[in-house]
């Protein structure tokens, strides 16, 4: 009788768990939706995490995932106008020599490798400006930014350079 239970009880686990499961990709179709990538690989690591760990972890792979995903369909959006104030092409291929291999000298090409990867990098960017500094010089902007180190160059870009932030 007890091993009838358990059974009852594991199918029923398994019908939450696929309610769930499709609740996870209903979010990411909303995503989709607005024009955000969200990778294969990412998709199908959720769905194991989900099977592996349950509900709890699951949730908060989606929000960490959907979170990035978010900001990278942000900085994208921006206008190149809008990263003058630390970002500057030359500057940028001198100071990584290995961009500078991918990108050679041009500035749209530099420019998108900034975009995509080298704002989650942390690289340096424009003389005057060194993200590494001004997130030690500004300790208040933790709990703005947090530990997102391109949310630091968007904070400069949009606010820190106007309310003349120590950057260097």
């Amino acid at each position: 009788m007890s091993e009838m239970v358990t059974m009852e009880k594991l199918q029923e686990e398994i019908l939450k768990r696929k309610m769930i499961e499709e609740k996870y990709y209903a979010e990411l179709e909303n995503f989709h939706n607005i024009e955000i990538e969200v990778p294969q690989a990412i998709i199908e690591t959720g769905r194991q995490i989900f099977w592996l760990c349950g509900f709890r972890n699951i949730k908060r792979y989606i929000k960490r995932t959907l979170q990035f995903s978010v900001l990278k369909h942000k900085i994208k959006k921006k206008p190149a106008e809008f990263w003058s104030p630390v970002f500057d092409a030359e500057y940028y291929a001198k100071r990584n020599p290995d961009v500078r291999e991918i990108c050679g000298d041009d500035k749209n090409r530099l420019f998108k490798h900034f975009l995509t990867e080298g704002i989650f990098e942390g690289r340096e960017t424009k003389e005057g400006f060194n993200i590494h500094m001004y997130i030690m010089n500004n300790l208040d902007l933790i709990n703005v930014c947090g530990y997102d180190v391109a949310k630091y160059y968007i904070h400069f870009a949009e606010f820190g350079v106007n309310e003349n932030r120590k950057c260097v």
